[in-house]
């Protein structure tokens, strides 16, 4: 029998928010998610480069805020992601259901 390499793990980063969401994609970027469940973040979902996290795909789709919601659409803007999947064919699969600390729709 050959002898099997033992799998080591590796801390990349830590974040200050909830995160409820992590995935690699097929060329290894890493995308990240946080839902405004119990507090406003100031990225919805970021993409983790060298450690540190990038607004995914721009800031201005991480705009959108707790207390600024009567001045943002929300259909223009990433809201209350909860989920991030990517499907190793090139797409990233982002959830929103635009519900704000879970108590109403947006």
């Amino acid at each position: 029998r050959k002898a099997r390499a033992k799998a080591k793990l590796k801390l990349v980063t830590r974040f200050d928010h909830q995160v409820t969401g992590v995935a690699v994609s097929e060329t290894g970027r890493i995308f990240v998610n946080f839902p405004r469940w119990t507090e406003d973040t100031e990225v919805s979902i970021a993409e983790l480069v060298r450690g540190r996290l990038q607004p995914y795909p721009s800031a201005g789709w991480n705009a959108w805020r707790n207390a600024r919601k009567n001045e943002l659409s929300a259909e223009e803007h990433f809201v209350c992601v909860q989920s991030v999947v990517a499907d190793h064919r090139g797409s990233l699969w982002i959830l929103d259901p635009a519900a704000p600390a879970t108590s109403h729709l947006v």
